[in-house]
């Protein structure tokens, strides 16, 4: 899961085009899920579920729609979820037995 900064205001239709899927030089995406989390004048801040991760896909993907990226922040891998870590800092993770 990650946080996305993107320059502009992206139609709902572009929104979509995320949801099922983005054809990029190595193939079409998997479908996320997108979700507005907050819109200014100029900026939009989405947040972006992946299925897979390939190397800079949000940035490929948002690009191929005609937009960049200003800030890009994984929040989540999983169910882990970033909360209230600073950089440096770590928590132990339980093991199911």
């Amino acid at each position: 899961t990650y946080e996305v900064k993107v320059a502009g205001l992206p139609s709902k239709e572009k929104l979509e085009k995320l949801e099922t899927g983005v054809k990029l030089e190595w193939g079409t995406t998997l479908p996320a899920k997108v979700k507005v989390l907050k819109q200014t004048d100029n900026n939009t801040w989405l947040q972006i579920n992946l299925i897979e991760g390939k190397n800079r896909q949000i940035r490929k993907m948002v690009e191929k729609l005609g937009y960049s990226v200003i800030k890009l922040r994984r929040v989540a891998i999983g169910p882990f979820k970033l909360g209230s870590l600073k950089p440096g800092e770590y928590r132990k993770v339980p093991l199911k037995r």
